[in-house]
């Protein structure tokens, strides 16, 4: 088992180990076993999804095969975003979060979920 830091009082674990690929176009991947433990290394979350990210600002960041999602301490999905044009996106920072998109622009998204700048393609 992989466990990394805590953070919110929680630490994302990995069953079966931890590598880490970049995802292609219109790539999909199986989904794995990803845990959250508390601080008495218990299960307080089980989640299947691609990838799992820390706890910032109440928010992890989850990958799905066709989206992203942001969940609240709870396992709860407070934000979902369309992830088929997004390679991939950082963690929210002063309420917003960095997007790479798959065509080479960045973006940055609010906490609704909704795009509110993308650069242009240079």
């Amino acid at each position: 088992m992989h466990i990394f830091q805590f953070s919110c009082g929680l630490a994302r674990a990995k069953k079966d180990g931890y590598v880490r690929k970049r995802r292609g176009e219109g790539e999909k991947k199986e989904y794995v076993e990803w845990l959250f433990l508390n601080k008495n290394f218990e299960v307080a979350m089980n989640i299947k999804a691609n990838w799992v990210g820390d706890f910032k600002e109440g928010l992890a960041r989850i990958y799905y095969n066709d989206y992203i999602a942001f969940i609240d301490k709870t396992g709860d999905e407070v934000i979902k975003i369309e992830n088929k044009n997004i390679d991939w996106i950082d963690d929210f920072q002063e309420e917003l979060a960095r997007a790479q998109f798959l065509d080479g622009t960045m973006g940055y998204y609010d906490k609704n979920g909704k795009l509110i700048y993308q650069t242009d393609n240079v």
